[in-house]
């Protein structure tokens, strides 16, 4: 197998930091994982997916990484739909 490559990406203001494998001309398969979970989650598929010829790609998570942030749920504002009563 490939070695793990890590990287930076910045990408509508905010920086990601991920991890990779497999030939960088190859398909590529993104691996999403849900907090508090991170790209290691994936090493025992990330082998299987290079050896079938996928370039793998998962985010570092975000938190106490060097990914970005999400806002905290006091800036996240949800609109009402019309008929709802308030």
């Amino acid at each position: 197998m490939d070695e793990i490559r890590f990287g930076h990406a910045r990408v509508g203001g905010l920086d990601f930091h991920y991890a990779e494998a497999g030939p960088a001309d190859a398909p590529p398969v993104m691996l999403l994982h849900g907090f508090p979970e991170y790209w290691a989650g994936w090493r025992h598929q990330i082998p299987a997916l290079v050896g079938a010829g996928f370039r793998t790609g998962s985010s570092v998570r975000a938190g106490p990484g060097p990914s970005a942030r999400t806002p905290p749920i006091g800036c996240i504002t949800r609109s009402r739909p019309r008929s709802t009563p308030r």
